[in-house]
């Protein structure tokens, strides 16, 4: 079927005197535009009547049509993949942006997704796998000390910061900060010792004054203890490392004898079990006010603000929010220590309600990809229990993955092996992003980890602790230094920035 164009005059007329036509080369531009918009509107018009002929051609013709399709098979197929690729790189942000919009829709149909997958093409995975570890092996680098920023990393953590390796500095507690919670050179000395770490996560640091739970663990909530970490973190990047400030609120695990007799708050008005050690001996944890709902908005800003600080005023590269251990965001998540009735209380969609307020703000305050989360399903460590630790585990790596973070930090089991469970594949199945895994591992598990799949990092605690070189070491199959316990809470240098480097 042709276009019948309206040219403003008699076309065989035109032709049988020896002139041209309106339609051809010599008609002028705006004739032609006015003639394109007609015909499209033609065959908008007639679009459903040129369907029906077009079956109907078919149907009368199906042997001619079928043989012609045979044999132009090839060309066909090579004609429509060239006009698909156009298409899709013409609308492939809106494409994208559909996707990632259903996929947030449609968690459990991605989730569902992305397992069907994996185990249809296991063998496949799996070969993947063996390919990069022999690749590594090869090249000498069979350690965890693999570059998080190559196309085998998953995390965001890599595209934005292209870390060097994957052995991880662990947050840990060393009390060698002032009685103001202010960080000393001597912080800023053992954090560049350990540069070479893919990653270091600080300390836990406090958030806001009158929620210590140590007595000289450092602090992010006043101009001078932002500019000395700000020392910190000149020194780490003096040294080509990066580093994340752990932000941190203690909630019932503070206590009176380290704030001025300040009274502590939690998820619910229950005590810790046990005693804490104070400058004046034991004393029994104290039983916190709960949380008001109305005071959380506030609680959750100052996250924000931390967050805000440390990234742009400190120097940090990014943040982790410290959600395991007991501490205030934990005390919300399981159901041992939250015994709310309101919003914030009950169901495990509530009582990870609270942390994903605590994301949504840091995420907005600093990016997402400058912020990492810490989870201990299930550490019995502060008197925490959960009823279902795997449950509570899924909601967490959903939430999280909600929010894009830069990587999820799994504690993988629990110090006093109270509560056991294999919770790091179901973070694996949940969260896309980077993973990393923490608690016992040796460097032979990391190689394992790693190679098959089930992290991307490893944070190492006490191995670094005493093993400021500890990637070398991996490397080179040094000898690790043994920790001393009897330091790690003491101050000062000895048990802090003494330990020997490999000669």
């Amino acid at each position: 079927m042709t276009c019948p164009v309206e040219t403003g005059g008699n076309a065989a007329t035109a032709r049988s005197s020896g002139q041209s036509p309106p339609h051809t080369s010599e008609t002028s531009s705006t004739d032609k535009k006015k003639q394109s918009t007609y015909c499209k509107q033609y065959y908008e018009r007639n679009r459903e009547k040129r369907i029906l002929q077009s079956k109907e051609y078919q149907r009368r013709n199906r042997d001619k049509v079928r043989a012609y399709r045979q044999q132009n098979r090839d060309k066909e197929l090579a004609r429509m993949k060239v006009y698909n690729k156009m298409w899709y790189q013409q609308n492939r942000d809106k494409v994208l942006a559909r996707l990632k919009q259903y996929r947030k829709q449609n968690p459990e149909k991605e989730a569902k997704w992305v397992k069907d997958y994996r185990q249809r093409n296991k063998d496949k995975i799996n070969q993947r796998k063996r390919e990069r570890y022999s690749k590594r092996k090869r090249s000498g680098m069979d350690t965890p000390s693999r570059v998080m920023a190559d196309g085998d990393s998953r995390g965001s953590v890599a595209s934005t910061l292209a870390l060097s390796n994957r052995i991880l500095l662990a947050p840990l507690t060393r009390c060698r900060a002032t009685a103001t919670h202010v960080p000393t050179d001597l912080m800023a000395e053992y954090y560049a010792q350990r540069a070479t770490a893919g990653l270091i996560i600080t300390e836990c640091t406090m958030i806001a004054p009158l929620t210590s739970a140590f007595g000289t663990e450092p602090g992010i909530f006043t101009p001078e203890q932002v500019d000395a970490w700000k020392k910190v973190t000149d020194a780490v990047h003096g040294k080509g490392g990066k580093i994340f400030l752990q932000i941190w609120h203690a909630g019932r695990a503070a206590h009176p004898a380290f704030n001025d007799g300040a009274g502590t708050i939690g998820a619910s008005p229950h005590a810790i079990d046990g005693e804490v050690h104070t400058a004046t001996g034991k004393q029994p944890h104290v039983a916190p006010q709960e949380i008001p709902t109305s005071d959380i908005p506030h609680i959750v800003a100052l996250f924000a603000s931390a967050a805000t600080a440390a990234v742009t005023k400190a120097g940090f590269d990014g943040v982790e929010v410290h959600a395991a251990n007991g501490y205030l965001i934990d005390q919300f998540l399981r159901d041992g220590s939250n015994k709310r009735t309101d919003g914030y209380g009950g169901s495990v969609e509530n009582r990870t309600k609270f942390l994903a307020e605590v994301l949504d703000a840091v995420t907005k305050a600093v990016g997402a990809d400058k912020v990492g989360v810490r989870y201990s399903p299930l550490n019995s460590y502060n008197s925490m229990v959960d009823s279902n630790p795997i449950a509570l585990s899924e909601q967490l790596a959903k939430v999280s993955q909600q929010f894009n973070l830069a990587y999820v930090h799994v504690m993988r089991a629990d110090f006093f092996q109270a509560q056991k469970g294999d919770i790091v594949p179901i973070f694996r199945e949940h969260f896309k992003n980077t993973l990393v895994v923490n608690m016992g591992y040796t460097k032979d598990e990391g190689n394992d980890a790693i190679a098959n799949g089930q992290a991307d990092a490893v944070a190492f605690g006490t191995a670094f602790l005493a093993n400021p070189d500890l990637p070398a070491r991996f490397a080179n199959g040094g000898e690790l230094n043994p920790p001393d316990p009897t330091t790690f809470y003491t101050g000062g240098a000895k048990g802090y920035t003494d330990y020997p480097a490999l000669s």
